[in-house]
């Protein structure tokens, strides 16, 4: 496809990329237009629903408002009726006026407002004279500033927030008073107004939201929080009834989200294939409401498509015209090359004498001259290349031998340039730093460092390096994993003829298992194989250390000598690999009992010893093996076996006991035999 592309003449190139290029300026501006007027209408039909939906919802609020103020004045003043109809019963002596405010009281609290709305009494100077509540009933309200409203005013409407006992949010309440002047009474019939739903009358404001017509068949429509459907074309009940499967999706989305927009797919009744419609919805929380606009988009967008069509038809013609306008020029811009394309085909044929034409116009004529002038220093660069060709392939498989080397040595090979940044590496640098090539190259070597060398360190290396033209070490640095580890490392710098130099050459190798070798060996000199504890001789050198350290800060030492009571029974009855795993419990046990900078170790057998540094005080001392003979009296389990086994103590202390190792680890063994002789499982301290 491509070899066949190549061969097309390029005055239909230029042809097919005029067109292209202005098909496709074309098309740019055309797309900006249509999204700049599809963004319009957009805006216009989201703005004109919006807008919609928000009349509808003042609509309906204005009728829940007359309706909840209607209602409550209703109720005020059939109880006012009432209190007159007593009071003209007291004035005729029919009743005494306690037991008509009694009546009055009981038939005031017999009415219920909504679902929990009530009616309560308040005299003119904030006393409470009727409510529900009888704890409250005489109270003193003339603080509260409701009351001081309801004192004020006396009589009318009021709408207000309020809270009860237990109730985490406050909510919209409405109260119609009434003054009743003979017993002082101040009458408020109170109800939550989001209790109203069931006082709106829906043809109200149903003409007025059913003339809100969005294109040809865009409609609005009214939900209840609970998905019961208020007003609608057609469609009733509830969101989740059975005949409204259709709308469930969007309908719960629209419940979920109170206030928004959403565009979905509708089949309305009549029609066979379902249209994707817009719908903005608002939330009326007094009710709990959702008024909702709709309109079709196909209908809104119905002038777009006019505009595509339009746009494409545009773009259409253009091309027909361009075309042959751009086929005329890209000949007329092409023909020279032609000709000189011919005479190009006879020099790659190997006719050097070859010239072109220089009358030709323009770039053609200058190509053509460039060409010639060419051609004559290709004819004596031919000769000069035949020689050249022999020398260059005697170095060629001269570079691939040493490539060859350079990729096979054992040792990790990495070139850096002057500035120091790598250029190559070999397989085996790959193999020993875990980094690959592509992750070195063109970077510092430093990636490598371990951290573990100060700056005079890398010092002295370029020191030696610079001086001498090499350097030759042990050296730590960092895998790619993060591992740090040791090498050999041989630096050398490759100078030019001119002595300048122009890369550095690493040599190094992994010397990692000869180091673990020698920390194995040292290890073992200086550490129990059976507990890893350290053993007789690093356990005298950490003793002297301490008492180095005790004689410079003047604090005290304690030694402790310690052996396993009976422990000969154990081997005996259940073999030394129980013996074994009681003496590794024994020893992880004790490491539990002391501190970070104690020492624990065993000299043998079952004896262990623990020096304690740093110690202030002899009851330090005797705190520590107390804990060490409470802990032991805990038996220790292995397998199936659960073995009691304790412990015999002698300490001693410096510098009371002894001043140097020698002496006190004697004198903590003289007491260790004092335990014995008392009978085991117990501690002696060392006494002159």
């Amino acid at each position: 496809m491509i070899e066949t592309l190549k061969k097309i003449r390029i005055r239909y190139h230029l042809m097919w990329w005029f067109s292209a290029l202005f098909a496709l300026a074309l098309t740019i501006a055309g797309g900006v237009i249509y999204s700049l007027v599809r963004e319009t209408v957009e805006q216009n039909i989201t703005h004109e629903l919006a807008t919609s939906t928000a009349a509808i919802r003042a609509m309906v609020q204005t009728a829940a408002d007359l309706s909840v103020r209607n209602h409550l004045r209703a109720i005020s003043g059939k109880n006012l009726q009432i209190l007159q109809g007593l009071e003209r019963q007291v004035q005729a002596g029919q009743l005494a006026e306690a037991e008509a405010k009694a009546r009055g009281e009981k038939i005031l609290l017999s009415q219920t407002v909504g679902e929990t709305g009530y009616i309560y009494a308040l005299t003119g100077k904030g006393m409470l004279a009727v409510h529900p509540n009888v704890q409250l009933k005489t109270r003193d309200m003339s603080a509260n500033w409701l009351s001081q409203i309801q004192q004020e005013k006396k009589e009318g409407y009021l709408e207000y927030n309020w809270k009860n006992p237990g109730e985490k949010q406050e909510r919209a309440k409405a109260m119609y008073m009434v003054y009743f002047k003979p017993w002082d009474w101040i009458i408020s019939v109170s109800s939550y107004t989001d209790e109203f739903n069931s006082l709106l009358n829906i043809d109200d404001f149903k003409s007025g939201v059913e003339s809100f017509i969005f294109g040809t068949n865009g409609y609005t429509y009214i939900l209840s929080g609970n998905g019961e459907i208020i007003l609608h074309p057609w469609l009733v009940g509830t969101v989740n009834a059975p005949q409204n499967s259709q709308g469930q999706p969007h309908f719960s989305q629209m419940l979920q989200m109170k206030n928004g927009h959403l565009t979905y797919l509708w089949q309305n009744p009549d029609e066979k294939d379902a249209r994707e419609m817009m719908v903005t919805f608002s939330h009326i929380p007094e009710l709990d409401w959702i008024v909702a606009s709709t309109a079709y988009l196909e209908e809104i967008y119905e002038p777009l498509q006019r505009l595509r069509t339009l746009i494409f038809a545009t773009i259409l013609g253009t091309l027909l015209l361009i075309l042959p306008l751009s086929l005329y020029l890209g000949a007329s811009i092409t023909r020279p090359m032609t000709l000189l394309a011919r005479k190009m085909r006879a020099a790659t044929a190997g006719e050097y004498d070859v010239r072109a034409e220089e009358d030709a116009i323009g770039e053609a004529g200058v190509l053509a001259t460039h060409f010639n002038n060419y051609m004559n220093r290709l004819k004596t660069s031919a000769k000069e290349l035949e020689g050249q060709f022999k020398e260059r392939l005697h170095a060629e498989q001269q570079l691939k031998l040493f490539a060859k080397v350079f990729e096979n040595a054992l040792e990790g090979i990495s070139i850096t340039n002057a500035d120091g940044n790598i250029v190559a590496v070999n397989q085996s640098f790959t193999n020993i730093t875990g980094y690959q090539a592509s992750d070195v190259l063109n970077k510092n070597p430093r990636i490598l460092k371990s951290k573990r060398h100060n700056s005079q360190f890398y010092k002295e290396m370029w020191q030696s390096i610079l001086e001498n033209g090499s350097w030759s070490g042990e050296i730590w640095n960092r895998r790619a994993s993060g591992e740090a580890y040791p090498e050999i490392l041989n630096i050398s710098s490759i100078c030019d003829t001119n002595k300048e130099v122009t890369h550095y050459v690493a040599v190094f190798h992994d010397i990692t298992e000869m180091k673990l070798k020698e920390e194995q060996i040292t290890h073992q000199a200086y550490h129990d194989a059976l507990t890893g504890l350290p053993n007789r001789f690093l356990a005298k050198d950490r003793l002297t250390m301490a008492l180095t350290n005790a004689k410079r800060k003047r604090t005290q030492v304690a030694i402790f000598y310690m052996d396993l009571d009976n422990f000969k029974h154990v081997n005996d009855s259940l073999g030394h690999p129980v013996g074994d795993i009681l003496l590794q419990q024994v020893s992880q046990r004790l490491l539990t009992l002391v501190r970070e900078e104690d020492t624990v170790a065993r000299l043998g057998g079952d004896e262990f010893q623990i020096i304690g540094a740093n110690i202030s005080s002899e009851e330090e001392v005797l705190n520590l093996a107390d804990r060490l003979l409470q802990r032991f009296s805990i038996p220790f389990k292995i397998e199936t076996h659960e073995l009691s086994v304790t412990l015999s103590i002698g300490a001693a202390i410096y510098p009371r006991d002894g001043e140097d190792a020698e002496t006190l680890i004697k004198n903590a063994d003289v007491a260790l035999y004092q335990t014995k002789l008392q009978g085991k499982n117990n501690y002696s301290l060392f006494t002159h």
